[in-house]
């Protein structure tokens, strides 16, 4: 056989495992929900004492019998019940190879919280919390089958917050009540640090760490890691990086600054603000440019209940109160209105040789992530690529950009990888081996 036949057949062969592995990971829900069921009714009437006793020695027969620990045995009763009892559009498209057991796991994470109290501690009513999490249901297991694993979560994050029933503000609150940090041990003398906090301070944070490791990296001189969480200043057009084939390990932050001004990273304003004694608010000392997709309705404080939220760059949905300060009060915000009735963003359009810093910054929030299949890099740390190359005829406008990683950018040149970019945005690539994969 042909090399390319075997590798197709292959990889054709390897899809079909994963499509087996997945009909009887449903299975296996459906006896551990069975096995779950009967010891509740084994119990049944028992004083509570007796009944979480029993419960527990139940839990670990069937660790043991699985040889796994008792909390994942745990988890896993959890997961099959709800599959079962609560996702039957979920559970089919398992049991029909369409996604995963990890996906069905992050669908069945996201439902379940669907229920939650918000800061209130108002509970929905349970016909209420029925009625979304059907409807939620069936669109996630539809979400789930077309869209890669570790890109999932963030987009069942943003279906969680259109069908929640407790207002965005509400549930925002009382998650923030449960913020924290942890630490945990790794080998060879390192550890983990990870912390759960709004998530404006983690994008913030995140946004620059990144700024201060390229600095570290990439600077002619040596480099104190103190002192560099700084103003970044305002953003400028980027050079076009177009057929860049070099391969770079370092990729800038792709925000438009001067990444290498030690300067512009030395200067702290929040230590001027402590130093000033000036009162320290929420978002005071956050510098590194921050991007809000908000509803023009939202700023009115009169938002569509049937309409988008706002959302943060990098990150997903977010509450309108948190929105509508950010866009007041923040320093390095870019407000980016929507049009309330077709969700446009306005006022940024424009077709020339170069891209302006207005397109250059709307295709940054068109694409999101890396426009390569299954590729989450955030676009702001992308290369903007000509789809159809300057050299070949490919105008530069929004129908013919796209970011791509320094990876795959790579790849697009340099292999039978090749894309076509379709009206409104969507990208099909042409494997090698000659399918097509829709982006």
């Amino acid at each position: 056989m042909d090399p390319l036949d075997r590798l197709a057949a292959a990889i054709d062969a390897a899809a079909g495992i994963r499509r087996e592995i997945a009909r009887l990971e449903a299975a296996f829900a459906r006896e551990v929900a069975a096995a779950s069921r009967a010891a509740e009714d084994l119990y049944d009437g028992r004083p509570q004492a007796e009944w979480h006793v029993g419960m527990r020695a139940v839990r670990a027969e069937l660790a043991t019998a699985l040889r796994v620990s008792e909390r994942q045995a745990e988890r896993w009763v959890h997961e099959s019940r709800k599959l079962v009892d609560d996702l039957p559009e979920t559970l089919a498209a398992l049991e029909a190879g369409a996604v995963s057991r990890r996906a069905a796991a992050s669908v069945v994470e996201s439902a379940w919280t669907l229920g939650l109290a918000g800061a209130d501690g108002v509970v929905p009513e349970p016909g209420e919390v029925a009625a979304r999490r059907a409807e939620f249901d069936e669109r996630a297991s539809a979400l789930a089958s077309r869209v890669a694993e570790h890109r999932l979560r963030g987009r069942l994050v943003a279906l969680r917050d259109r069908l929640h029933p407790v207002a965005p503000a509400e549930r925002h609150r009382a998650a923030a009540e449960e913020r924290h940090v942890r630490v945990t041990p790794a080998e060879d003398g390192m550890a983990w640090l990870t912390a759960y906090l709004p998530a404006v301070e983690a994008i913030a944070i995140h946004d620059r760490l990144t700024r201060i490791a390229f600095v570290i990296r990439t600077s002619d001189e040596p480099v104190d890691p103190e002192g560099l969480f700084a103003d970044q200043g305002e953003p400028e057009a980027e050079p076009e990086s177009e057929g860049d084939e070099r391969g770079a390990e370092v990729v800038p932050p792709a925000r438009g600054h001067d990444e290498t001004s030690l300067d512009r990273l030395r200067a702290d304003l929040l230590v001027d603000h402590l130093v000033r004694g000036e009162r320290i608010g929420r978002f005071d000392g956050i510098r590194p440019q921050v991007v809000v997709t908000v509803p023009a309705l939202t700023l009115l404080d009169r938002p569509d209940p049937g309409g988008d939220p706002p959302e943060l760059e990098g990150y997903g949905p977010i509450d309108p109160v948190t929105a509508r300060r950010l866009t007041s009060e923040a320093p390095g915000l870019y407000r980016l209105l929507t049009d309330p009735h077709s969700g446009a963003r306005l006022d940024l359009s424009r077709t020339s040789y170069r891209p302006s810093a207005e397109l250059r910054l709307w295709l940054r929030l068109r694409d999101g992530t890396c426009r390569f299949p299954g590729c989450g890099r955030a676009a702001a740390h992308c290369d903007l690529d000509h789809t159809v190359a300057w050299a070949h005829g490919g105008p530069t406008s929004a129908g013919n950009l796209a970011h791509l990683c320094r990876a795959h950018h790579t790849l697009k040149h340099r292999s039978a990888w090749q894309p076509r970019q379709d009206p409104g945005g969507a990208l099909t690539w042409t494997t090698p081996l000659g399918r097509e994969v829709v982006v």
